[in-house]
């Protein structure tokens, strides 16, 4: 998927798997292949790193394979929460209590706007955990992959942290193009560096070359494409939705508790 040197940033993309291919049509095909739908779910994940892993573990056709860092175009992300009132066994995983698929609104029990809610509180203890899914195109795969960022990598204190990054694009990036950049206009390298307080790793950003005006145009069309297809699990039984297969799910977000009106969202919507 992308190179392993570790010198120097990516080099400058010169094909994309998804370029010779009819995008609407693609993702038409894969909404239909599925009872569900095309969602977060369907794809292949990356998990984030455990502490005292550093690397990411990428899936692949052979299997898992250690990379110190991600090259790939990020092509959209979304909040995410889970609520668990109690421990998680991953050997008899049970579904959260609560889901949100924004990091806006929750479904489930407590249900309703996220920022209003009692669970949501600051610190590691916190039992409604925040995350930021994105979804990852390397070029020469044709579907995305998802990673999860967690809380530790979400905070607008990192020097190189999503926050401070995405910021940079909107300015225009490091050639300070004019009106900036959309993330999925620029090779990514998603890097991994030690936490200034606390164990384990943070994820870390930077900003590769950008693509070709061709390359852009064929990259915006499979991006608009994507996030029309791209639907969201309803919360059944079955277990944790960012473990368990996606049979597990169906059907339309349902509705959910009207506390008062939804309050913006804090984080980025690329």
């Amino acid at each position: 998927m992308a190179e392993k040197g570790k010198e120097h940033l990516p080099a400058v993309t010169v094909s994309l798997a998804i370029e010779n291919v009819d995008s609407h049509a693609t993702m038409q095909k894969l909404s239909a292949a599925s009872p569900e739908g095309l969602t977060p779910l369907s794809l292949d994940r990356i998990s984030f790193v455990t502490a005292g892993s550093i690397t990411y573990n990428v899936p692949t056709e052979d299997g898992l394979e250690p990379r110190q860092y991600l090259d790939a175009f990020v092509i959209h992300n979304h909040g995410y929460r889970q609520l668990y009132t109690g421990p998680y066994d991953p050997q008899n995983p049970s579904p959260p209590e609560c889901v949100s698929w924004d990091g806006i609104t929750g479904h489930g029990s407590p249900g309703g706007v996220c920022a209003r809610c009692p669970f949501n509180v600051f610190g590691v203890d916190a039992q409604c955990k925040p995350y930021r899914w994105l979804y990852l195109l390397f070029p020469d795969e044709m579907l995305p992959t998802t990673l999860a960022l967690p809380r530790t990598s979400l905070s607008r204190r990192l020097h190189k942290g999503i926050t401070s990054y995405v910021i940079g694009l909107a300015k225009g990036g490091k050639l300070k193009v004019k009106g900036g950049l959309w993330p999925w206009e620029v090779m990514t390298r998603i890097g991994l560096a030690k936490r200034e307080r606390g164990v384990g790793m943070v994820a870390t950003f930077e900003e590769g070359p950008p693509l070709s005006k061709a390359h852009k145009a064929v990259m915006a069309a499979y991006v608009e494409s994507f996030k029309k297809a791209l639907t969201f699990p309803t919360l059944t039984s079955g277990g944790d939705p960012t473990e368990t297969p996606p049979r597990v799910y169906g059907g339309a977000v349902p509705e959910h508790h009207n506390y008062g009106p939804e309050p913006d969202d804090e984080g980025f919507n690329f």
